[in-house]
Formats: structure tokens, sequence, C-alpha cells
């Protein structure tokens, strides 16, 4: 319930700011989920290796590097979106809730509100929301993505977007949503092999378990990848109906 009810609060913000040119926003951090922007700083703590962790994370290294094609084609896919104004910062403690949870308030911490598009936005709801664990979990086992949870968001999303969404935009959500979560990843293994100077960390291997956390949520969404865009085809059925 509090999934859903904070998807619709994150899709009524855009929609009601649908009628605005969202040009006029400054940008305030430029290229924020631009996926192929990830690539050459990873590539670059890759080749430098200044802080001599690379051999503690090959496998994950490897599992990274293989994304680069996918990164191309998520990028791709992002440029034919409509530009939208956006909260770029979307899970559920941006939230406002009344005390007793039962119905949202507001949408807050605006810093991050600027252009951007729709499929990072529901992306990091799922991002944030569809796990049952922490993002610096190590009980990899337990980090999946919850269907229920899922769905939940992508309801209260469609409900809180009413007609604004466009086919290529709804098209877009569950591409996004894996896109966040790999490239999540890539950032926390990229800061882990550059010795935690952008994240910080609370001990050594701290973003290398952020980063293995957010490849196994990935996997997790590409394993159920058919039956959500089934899902999602089908939720989208029923509201031109």
């Amino acid at each position: 319930r509090q999934a859903r009810r904070a998807a619709q609060a994150f899709a009524a913000f855009s929609r009601g700011l649908a009628h605005l040119d969202p040009t006029r926003l400054k940008t305030v951090i430029a290229d924020i989920h631009s996926p192929m922007i990830r690539i050459e700083p990873f590539r670059q703590a890759l080749e430098s290796d200044c802080a001599d962790r690379l051999r503690e994370c090959r496998p994950e290294t490897e599992y990274a590097q293989a994304f680069e094609s996918q990164t191309r084609c998520w990028q791709a896919l992002s440029d034919r979106l409509p530009l939208r104004i956006c909260h770029n910062d979307c899970k559920i403690n941006n939230v406002l809730f009344d005390r007793d949870g039962t119905s949202t308030l507001a949408v807050i911490d605006l810093d991050t509100c600027m252009p951007g598009r729709l499929m990072t936005d529901f992306g990091d709801l799922v991002r944030s929301g569809a796990s049952p664990e922490e993002e610096d979990s190590t009980n990899l086992d337990q980090v999946v993505a919850r269907p229920e949870i899922f769905e939940a968001l992508l309801d209260g999303y469609l409900a809180g977007m009413g007609n604004c969404l466009s086919e290529s935009e709804s098209g877009s959500l569950l591409p996004g949503a894996m896109m966040v979560c790999s490239i999540q990843g890539l950032r926390f293994l990229t800061d882990f092999l550059a010795e935690d100077i952008y994240f910080g960390a609370a001990h050594r291997r701290h973003n290398l378990e952020r980063a293995r956390n957010q490849f196994q949520l990935y996997a997790s969404l590409a394993e159920q990848q058919h039956d959500l865009a089934q899902l999602i085809n089908r939720k989208m059925t029923q509201e031109t109906h």
C-alpha cells in the first residue's frame, strides 16, 4: 500500500508539472541519469587500479564490462523519450506520509528536481523499494525484486500519471528499472576501485558490497523480465480501455 502511494505521489508530481517547459529549470547535476557517462570513469578506475583493489573484484568488473552494449541501448532509448520535469531521486523516504502512514502529503527533497526522463524516476522507485534488503546488504540470496512490490509501484505510477504517459514512456519503465540498478552497481564498483572518493564507505569493502547488491537486484529483474513486461502491457491495455 505504501509503495503504491509513494509511486503515485511521484507520478502526480511530474504530471502536475507537465504543462511547464522542462528546459526552463536549471540542470542541477548534468547527466545524472545518463548511463553512458558512467562507462569512462569505470574504465579509468579499472585501468589505474589506484588502490590495488582490482584483484578483489574481478568477477564484478567482468560482470560490469558485459553491460556496455546494453548500456548503449538504454542510452538510445532514453534519448528518444520526451523531456519531463522529474524529481530524479524517487525513493519512499522522499515522500511525506501522514502520521499513520496511510496517505501521502507531499513529495519532498526537491534539490534534484530538473529536466529528465520518467524511465529513471520509475527506475529509482524500483531500485530503492523492490528489494526487502537495504542497498548494502550482503544477504544476496534475499536481494530480489519482489513482483508484488513492482506491481504496486507500477499501479501507483500509472494512476498518478493518468493519461500523460506516452507509449514510448510506458515501454521504458522496465528497462529504466534495470538500467538504474545496473548503473548504480557500476557506480559503486567504480568508487570501490577509486578508493571510495565519491560515496564514502563505512568500511573497506562497503562499496564492493553495494555493487554486488545492485548487480543482484538487476539479475532478479532480468530473470523476471518476461513476466514483468507482460504485466506492464496488461496494465497499459487496461488503462486504454
